[in-house]
C-alpha cells in the first residue's frame, strides 16, 4: 500500500507543472482564467508549483487568497520552498477565525470565510494595491468555500469575482480540488473560465 504524502512534501514523479501551463495557456489572450483540478492528496504541493510557476518562471506580482493556512505560516513555507512573498498581495480568511491574527502591510484580513461581502471587499483593496503589469489572481483551495458557503453562494461569488479580474487584465488561477462530491460545483465553475486542467 502506498502511503500519502507529507502536506508540503515534493513528489519525484508529480507532472511538470511550468510545462502544462506553458502548453494550455498558449494561443489564450490574457487576461485567462484557468480551472485547475487538483488530486486532493497533492493539492497543496501542487498550489506552491503553481505559486513557484507564477512568481519564479513568469515573474508576475499576485493575490493570493488564504482559505487553509494563515498567511503568516503561507509566508514561511513560500520562503522555504524558494518563493518570495514580497511580489504578493495577500488576504487572511482562517487568522482572525482562529484567533491568531497578525497585522501586516501586505495582507488584508476577512472576519471569516463565511461573510462574502468582506471577502469580496478585501480581493477588490488587494488587487488596487497590485503594482501594474502582468498579474495573476490565486486561491489556495477555491473548493473550501464550500465549508462555510452553500453552493449558490460560492458560484455567484465565483462569477462575480472572476469578472472583476477580468476588468483588471489580471490572470485567474481558480485552484479547487478534484472531488466526486463536488462534480456539480467543478462544472458549474468550469464556465466562468477559458480551460479547465487536471493536475
Amino acid at each position: 500500500m502506498q502511503e500519502r504524502p507529507v502536506i508540503g512534501e515534493i513528489i519525484p514523479d508529480e507532472p511538470d507543472i511550468s510545462k502544462i501551463l506553458k502548453r494550455e495557456i498558449d494561443g489564450l489572450p490574457d487576461p485567462y482564467m484557468l480551472l485547475l483540478l487538483t488530486q486532493p492528496q497533492t493539492h497543496f504541493t501542487t498550489f506552491l508549483r503553481l505559486l513557484d510557476y507564477a512568481v519564479n518562471k513568469e515573474k508576475m506580482t499576485g493575490t493570493c487568497v488564504s482559505i487553509t493556512r494563515t498567511v503568516s505560516t503561507l509566508k514561511k513555507i513560500m520562503i522555504a520552498k524558494g518563493i518570495n512573498p514580497e511580489s504578493m498581495t495577500f488576504v487572511d480568511c482562517i487568522s482572525k477565525l482562529s484567533g491568531s491574527p497578525k497585522d501586516s502591510p501586505d495582507c488584508f484580513y476577512v472576519s471569516h470565510p463565511s461573510n462574502l461581502t468582506d471577502l469580496s471587499i478585501a480581493i477588490t483593496n488587494a488587487i488596487n494595491r497590485m503594482e501594474p503589469g502582468k498579474r495573476f489572481f490565486i486561491v489556495d483551495s477555491w473548493s473550501s468555500l464550500l465549508i462555510y458557503n452553500d453552493q449558490e453562494k460560492v458560484l455567484g461569488f465565483s462569477n462575480f469575482t472572476i469578472n472583476k479580474l477580468r476588468a483588471n487584465n489580471i490572470n485567474g488561477l481558480i485552484v479547487t480540488m478534484r472531488v466526486k462530491t463536488d462534480e456539480e460545483f467543478e462544472n458549474s465553475l468550469s464556465v466562468f473560465c477559458e480551460k479547465v486542467v487536471n493536475l
